[in-house]
């Protein structure tokens, strides 16, 4: 065999075992999330059909589930990222490495939490207006409905458990799959700027909804990004907590049916604000001693 043929071969197998690792990554929180939510659906069907003394149809079985399911749905994702979690501790330990080394949990210098709360936020008031404009292309009018049911869905029930889910558990959780997991396994095999693009389309696919989905994209890449310059997990980590946390509190005052020389103008001075933090962050990190890759 030729030294040609025994370098393609090897880096097939190279690809092939990061593609492997990536999609068992993956496939790990979306079967313990569709797991668990068909047993509570199952518990819910038991519960109402008990109550309904067995003369309830399945149309009105439905109608009494679904906003249980929605009222609960929150609690099921904090379940869902600690037993996936566990999930990946235990891999790791098979594979005799350390989770926590590998996603990076290093210290995060104090002096950037400011820079990195305000990129936040003005992610967040960048995404909701672009949002508000994105909806008048037909291809994402058609699915706002869906988006709407979402949002809705993940602020129902208790405020203090919307939260914990939202606004804690799934931005550490997320941050330590797509950054600490996926994005590490494909920075060791490709070029470290594709494998942030790949990982951030990969995470906003992940969400599952078109709307959603493309900003979440957008938001992924950025995460990877200051995950690289900031050489520590907790940044994207911190930078998501507060994305998500501001977009619980500003969702009243952001975004809305687009329209006007305003909204406009909060579009272009939002992304234009962003862009300036995103690179005076990265110099930031850089004279650190943390930005070079």
């Amino acid at each position: 065999m030729s030294e040609n043929s025994k370098g393609f071969g090897g880096k097939f197998l190279k690809y092939l075992k990061m593609i492997g690792l990536v999609v068992i990554y993956l496939f790990t929180y979306l079967a313990v999330s569709v797991v668990g939510m068909f047993i509570f659906t199952i518990i819910l069907t038991i519960r109402a059909m008990i109550e309904s003394k067995g003369n309830a149809d399945m149309n009105n079985l439905m109608a009494t589930i679904e906003p249980e399911l929605m009222k609960y749905s929150n609690a099921i994702l904090i379940v869902a990222c600690i037993i996936s979690f566990a999930a990946y501790w235990l891999i790791f330990i098979i594979r005799k490495e350390n989770l926590f080394r590998v996603c990076n949990f290093s210290r995060v210098d104090l002096k950037s939490i400011g820079i990195l709360a305000i990129l936040a936020i003005m992610a967040n008031i960048f995404i909701s207006y672009a949002i508000s404009y994105m909806v008048k292309i037909p291809v994402f009018g058609d699915r706002l409905k869906e988006y709407e049911e979402l949002i809705e869905m993940i602020t129902a029930g208790n405020p203090i458990v919307s939260i914990l889910a939202v606004g804690i558990f799934a931005p550490i959780f997320e941050e330590i799959l797509f950054r600490g997991l996926v994005l590490n396994e494909l920075r060791k095999n490709i070029p470290v700027w594709p494998a942030v693009i790949i990982q951030g389309v990969l995470f906003g696919a992940y969400h599952g909804n078109l709307i959603q989905g493309v900003y979440a994209a957008v938001l992924g890449v950025l995460l990877g990004m200051v995950y690289i310059w900031g050489k520590s997990i907790w940044v994207p980590i911190f930078v998501h907590m507060v994305f998500n946390n501001s977009s619980i509190f500003l969702s009243s005052y952001l975004g809305g049916e687009a329209g006007g020389f305003k909204d406009m103008v909060f579009l272009i001075a939002s992304a234009a604000v962003l862009v300036f933090i995103v690179f005076y962050y990265k110099k930031f990190a850089y004279c650190n001693g943390r930005g070079r890759v």
